[in-house]
Order: C-alpha cells, then sequence, then structure tokens
C-alpha cells in the first residue's frame, strides 16, 4: 500500500479512564517507516470496518483504529481481551509513537 493515507489511533478505559489519541499521516513518515506501517497494516487487513469485543470487563483498555484513505474511513475496534495476536504489533506501534511525541 502506498497510497496516501492516515491511520488515527484512540485507546480508551482502563482503570483511570484516561483517553490517549494520535493520527499519523503516512507521506509525513521517513521511508523506512512508511514500509514499516504499511507492513503492519496489509498483514492484518484492516481495510474493513470490524469490531472485535469481547465480554465487556471494568478497567479494560478499548482500542480504536481507523484507516483515512481516499475511499474514505475504515474503523476497527477492540476491547483488550479480544485483540488478536496479528493486531498487536500495529498496537505497539501506535503506543510507541504517542509516547515518543510527548
Amino acid at each position: 500500500m502506498q497510497e496516501p493515507y492516515s491511520i488515527r489511533f484512540v485507546r480508551s478505559g482502563g482503570i483511570l479512564g484516561h483517553t490517549i489519541r494520535t493520527e499519523i499521516a503516512r507521506d509525513t513518515l521517513p521511508p523506512h517507516e512508511q514500509r514499516e506501517l504499511d507492513s503492519l497494516i496489509e498483514n492484518i487487513g484492516l481495510f474493513s470496518s470490524q469490531s472485535f469485543t469481547d465480554h465487556n470487563y471494568p478497567d479494560q483498555f478499548q482500542y480504536t483504529i481507523t484507516i483515512i484513505d481516499k475511499n474514505g474511513s475504515h474503523p476497527i475496534v477492540y476491547n483488550e481481551s479480544a485483540i488478536p495476536d496479528q493486531i498487536r504489533p500495529l498496537i505497539d506501534y501506535l503506543e510507541h509513537n504517542i509516547r515518543v511525541k510527548k
């Protein structure tokens, strides 16, 4: 995937109920990070709206990842207890991006 897109990430909930968010425009990243992000997204097929939620356990995080491209928005929602293994690297990448921006 080399077309322009951005990715919006929101983590909400948890014990304190604190929300963190970031948005990354692919074109603003260095080339090696563009390739890394492209790979993470392509490997998990984020381009269909979906929701993966398990039981609503108190104090767990909820993750919303939205890809915004020329075809519109493609959101997915995960509760912490329902995150598939193949999406964990993308969530880690996005959470790291938030820490680096602070």
